[in-house]
Parts: C-alpha cells; structure tokens; sequence
C-alpha cells in the first residue's frame, strides 16, 4: 500500500476524529458555565489547555493521518461560537497540517509543538481578543442577555496589561502538560493493546 493511500483518513478514521473531538467540546462547555467568576473567565484557556490535551493527543496518536488534526480544528472551532475563534482554529489546524505533513504523522514533537501553538492561538482568540481588544463591543453584547456585567468588567480589569502575556505563557504551558499526560496516557494504552 503506498503512503499516500495509508495516510489518507478513512470512515473509520472521521469517526474517531469526530467523537474525540466532541469529547473535547464536551469538557469546553461544560467548563464555559464556570464563566460567573471572574478569575475562571481569566483561567479557562490554561484549565481547557489542559485537559484537551489529553484528547488532542489522543486524536494524533490514534489517528495518524492528513486531514485529523484540521478536521479536531474545525469541530472546536464551531464550539467555540464565534467567527474569531473559529478563523484561529482553522488556520492554526491548518499550519498543524503543514508542519505534521513535513515530520510525520503521530509523532509526539510535532503534535505537542501544533497543540500548544493551537491552545496559544485558541487562548488570545477566546479571551484576550474578546475580552481586551473588543471589551468595549462584548460588554454590549454581553449586556443584551442580562447578565452581571461587572463579572465581566472585572475580567477585562484583571487581563490589561502585562497579565495577557502570563496568560499566553501559561496557556502555553498547561497546553504541554496535557500533551505529555495525554502522550503517556496513550503509551500505556498501547502498550497494554
């Protein structure tokens, strides 16, 4: 069989990739409820870096194919509900395509480097843009569904400034803490396989 036929996604493949990638929808929305709190709004993208990574590599690990990685990226990226969010996650799948086409598919280095770049990319397009570079937009739009304004008014004052790089570097580091947790997670379960 040649490469190119081994490394082209098959039903089976989508599926995987499919459900996989909703588990990681799953754990952003069922997170996304914690946004009464203002350091949680702060927090999320280091807390979902985390924890998707497990899923993320799960995919990459499992699914060693073209098309997984951008195929997780346009899943999370519809889950994350906004046409910022969604471009980042696209592109950065895209570039996750390209740099996995250049080293190989399923290999911890260049799945751990795209997953931390995404989880960077998802962290400014989630929180920081919205948050710091829109708020005064996003405070209107958060004021039409009635909810407490100041929640998010104390977000925005908590990121100004310098916090906003912390936030990227930590996102950046809980990114490969969830992709080495997931990676020996995945070394176990098939090693037991």
């Amino acid at each position: 069989m040649s490469d190119q036929k081994k490394d082209k996604m098959k039903a089976k493949d989508i599926i995987t990739v499919t459900l996989l990638s909703m588990c990681s929808v799953v754990i952003f929305i069922l997170l996304s409820f914690l946004y009464v709190v203002p350091i949680f709004i702060v927090g999320f993208p280091v807390v979902v870096s985390f924890l998707q990574g497990m899923v993320f590599m799960m995919i990459g690990i499992r699914v060693p194919k073209k098309g997984a990685i951008l195929l997780y990226s346009i899943i999370s990226g519809i889950a994350g509900m906004n046409i910022i969010y969604f471009a980042g996650s696209v592109i950065i799948g895209v570039i996750g395509e390209l740099i996995l086409a250049k080293t190989g598919y399923g290999k911890f280095g260049p799945l751990g480097i795209t997953y931390v770049l995404m989880q960077i990319v998802n962290a400014f397009t989630s929180t920081v843009y919205p948050y710091v570079i829109t708020f005064d937009s996003t405070k209107d739009m958060i004021a039409k569904t009635g909810a407490d304004i100041s929640i998010y008014e104390t977000a925005n004052k908590m990121l100004t400034g310098a916090p906003v790089v912390i936030l990227l570097v930590l996102t950046g580091i809980a990114a490969l803490a969830g992709a080495l947790v997931g990676r020996k997670m995945m070394k176990k379960h098939l090693l037991s396989a």
